[in-house]
């Protein structure tokens, strides 16, 4: 359920919530353990017609969000007391975030070549513009000056999506556990075709508590991510290279259609709760 941190969930309180048109997104929030989902007296004009506003609240997802945000910043050095033990913990998570970082530059690099990352021209860059862009966002996003940054409570509209992506960098997640997150990713910040999956990438979207990251920074941590796990999904057969497409305010991220078939495969179980 806490892929949907990442995308169209956010905080009020110590509850977190999340809105859809779609009766099936509805039940799928339920379903992932939103412990209150219900229609609103308001909706939505889309190209289908009219549609009711459904909203999903829980408290377990917060307490959860603070818990991965707790362990990540913990896990990076910032606390006041550290053993000898710790001190280790913190040296390999600092050493993953640099890693980390180095393969995310090497997988823009790689796209930039095989003509894979395309600008609109209401994005106002080149190609290689937005290239460059990618890596800056990669060096400042993925380091230990990210997480002092950025406070859980006070930051939580980019908390939320920075240490959920950070927690699957910082540790080793199962083949269940990262499909059910980049499933409801892809349902919450997303589209599937029959030629292809696509998560779409926004601005944080902080009304308040400004802080210097934007969507190219959700980009690096997105491709960090998929970088890490690459071998997950050669295991089994599944290229996971992104087509990437820049736009005036958002970024698109496509995958082959494989993918959604082995993430349903591989952690589908709050999807087939739908149907119980």
């Amino acid at each position: 359920a806490w892929g949907w941190l990442a995308t169209d969930a956010f905080v009020v309180g110590n509850v977190v919530q999340a809105g859809t048109t779609s009766l099936f997104q509805a039940a799928l929030y339920k379903a992932s353990g939103l412990e209150e989902v219900k229609a609103e007296d308001k909706g939505s004009v889309t190209k289908a017609g009219f549609k009711v506003i459904y909203r999903g609240s829980g408290k377990e997802l917060y307490r959860l969000y603070c818990k991965i945000a707790d362990k990540a910043r913990a896990g990076l050095g910032l606390v006041q007391t550290l053993d000898d033990e710790s001190k280790k913990t913190v040296e390999e998570n600092l050493k993953r975030l640099e890693d980390a970082k180095n393969a995310v530059k090497e997988l823009v690099d790689k796209l930039l070549i095989e003509g894979r990352i395309t600008a609109h021209p209401a994005a106002g860059m080149s190609v290689g513009e937005a290239a460059e862009r990618a890596k800056r966002a990669a060096e400042g996003i993925l380091s230990q000056e990210a997480a002092k940054k950025i406070d859980p409570v006070k930051h939580q509209a980019y908390g939320r999506v920075y240490y959920s992506l950070a927690d699957l960098l910082l540790r080793d997640v199962s083949e269940a556990e990262l499909a059910q997150f980049f499933t409801a990713a892809i349902f919450g910040d997303g589209t599937i075709t029959p030629y292809y999956v696509e998560l779409t990438l926004g601005e944080f979207g902080s009304r308040s508590k400004k802080l210097p990251y934007d969507r190219f920074h959700k980009l690096a941590l997105w491709l960090a991510v998929i970088e890490r796990y690459r071998p997950l999904f050669e295991r089994y057969g599944v290229d996971i290279t992104p087509s990437v497409y820049v736009r005036e305010n958002t970024i698109e991220l496509r995958f082959d259609p494989k993918a959604a078939g082995l993430l349903f495969a591989l952690g589908g179980g709050p999807v087939w709760r739908v149907y119980d």
